[in-house]
């Protein structure tokens, strides 16, 4: 059952226990924000990197280039080229990304992700206080 007599949709997703979303796209429980928190979802070889060199040649906007890779690579253990300096240079604490990716933002934030990152023990509420877009 959907439709107005249900608060679920098509997928039988509901947004009733969400918190509500403040301008940002944080929750007032998180703060406020006068910016927006955007979340690029892409995999490999795609326009993804692309789309984050347009976004960072704009004067207000941040860009951030796959954050949770540091923590995936250490996590996972696979040998990728360039994995020693990619974790001695990033965040290994997933939990310390997620802080900064939620911080309150001015102009516009622009994080661009790869979904395999996004380990299965992650949890995935933070998600919601970003725009997220898939490439």
């Amino acid at each position: 059952m959907s439709g107005p007599e249900s608060p679920q949709g098509e997928r039988g997703a509901t947004r009733a226990d969400r918190p509500a979303l403040a301008p940002g796209g944080l929750s007032k429980e998180r703060g406020e924000s006068d910016g927006v928190r955007l979340a690029m979802w892409s995999g490999p070889r795609n326009i993804s990197t692309a789309l984050m060199r347009s976004w960072e040649n704009r004067p207000d906007t941040r860009v951030v280039d796959e954050p949770l890779y540091a923590y995936y690579l250490r996590e996972t253990g696979l040998n990728h080229p360039g994995r020693d300096e990619v974790i001695a240079a990033g965040e290994t604490c997933w939990q310390a990304v997620v802080d900064e990716l939620t911080a309150p933002v001015t102009g516009v934030y622009y994080q661009k992700h790869m979904t395999h990152h996004l380990l299965p023990q992650l949890p995935r509420d933070w998600t919601t206080w970003s725009t997220c877009a898939w490439a």
